[in-house]
């Protein structure tokens, strides 16, 4: 099962709160307080990026459980200011979305290199 990052929080906080703990405990710590199983190449990834995870705990979806890196930030949050204004007042189509994805990545990245948007 993935974690999400509200469990990956929880893991780093306890092991910086027992720092003596092995990864074999802290698989056992998951198991038994949040009903996850997870491998110790899971428990060694998240521990290497545990002050990165702490640091920008405020920051994050804490149900998400996947880390993407936004390659277009800009972009996305206009997206986002677009489709939350006029969700209520359009038909969200996919050819629609994408237009506009298309119009705000040139607009606000121009020559960014050829782009092509997914139907998903």
């Amino acid at each position: 099962m993935n974690m999400t990052n509200e469990v990956r929080i929880a893991l780093c906080e306890h092991k910086k709160k027992h720092p003596s703990l092995t990864q074999a405990d802290l698989i056992m710590w998951l198991q038994e307080t949040h009903n996850i199983s997870v491998s110790q190449g899971t428990i060694s990834l998240t521990l290497k990026r545990s002050t990165e995870i702490l640091t920008k705990k405020e920051d994050v979806n804490r149900a998400a459980k996947r880390q993407r890196t936004v390659k277009y930030p800009l972009m996305e949050t206009a997206m986002y200011r677009w489709f939350l204004t006029y969700q209520d007042q359009v038909n969200m189509s996919g050819d629609l979305t994408k237009e506009k994805a298309t119009y705000f990545l040139v607009e606000l990245y121009p020559g960014h290199g050829a782009f092509e948007f997914s139907n998903g």
